[in-house]
């Protein structure tokens, strides 16, 4: 398989993968969510979220960063694997993420693949799919509240990444609203 990474489109996926890292450390969601064109589709292990509004991308934003905070994040390394134009003003691009507490590596690495769209002057997400395999934290802090206690382990099968998460003991997300824990 031919990994392509055309310079320019690296530039720009570099470009927006390097800004939401860096607002997810520091907790800016402005600079986080200025990356997205709302609406967008999130995608992951659990199912397919339309994301329809910036209060409902920044409620994912905190989830995200809750679970982070959980495992003790101090830094993300990501690392860009393919990035290709699609049409002139449509990129996909793939990236590796490695979550790090100091130096030990805190959960499995996973993929993401976006598609970003030129807005204007600004190139903006509008759709994320993310291969999480073995988190089912990560994957209800990604898709949100929204899941019942129990789901079809046959769903969860056919996902993006195949996986069959154990549902005997399910994680929970961190309630809507609940305060933001600072990630070091």
């Amino acid at each position: 398989m031919k990994i392509s990474i055309e310079p320019r489109a690296r530039r720009i996926a570099g470009n927006i993968m390097t800004r939401t890292r860096d607002a997810l450390i520091s907790g800016d969601y402005e600079a986080f969510g200025s990356c997205f064109l709302v609406p967008f589709t999130l995608f992951t292990d659990l199912g397919e979220t339309e994301v329809t509004s910036h209060e409902q991308n920044e409620e994912i934003f905190r989830r995200v960063r809750w679970h982070y905070r959980a495992l003790g994040v101090t830094r993300i390394e990501r690392r860009l694997l393919a990035s290709q134009f699609f049409k002139d003003d449509t990129i996909l691009s793939v990236h590796e993420a490695k979550l790090f507490r100091d130096a030990a590596l805190v959960q499995e690495p996973f993929r993401v693949m976006s598609t970003l769209v030129e807005c204007g002057d600004v190139w903006k997400i509008t759709d994320n799919r993310y291969a999480v395999e073995g988190s089912l934290r990560f994957n209800r802090a990604l898709y949100g509240p929204k899941l019942p206690e129990k789901q079809d382990p046959a769903y969860i099968a056919n996902s993006i990444s195949g996986a069959v998460v154990g549902m005997s003991e399910p994680d929970k997300a961190p309630p809507v609203g609940e305060s933001d824990p600072e990630v070091r």
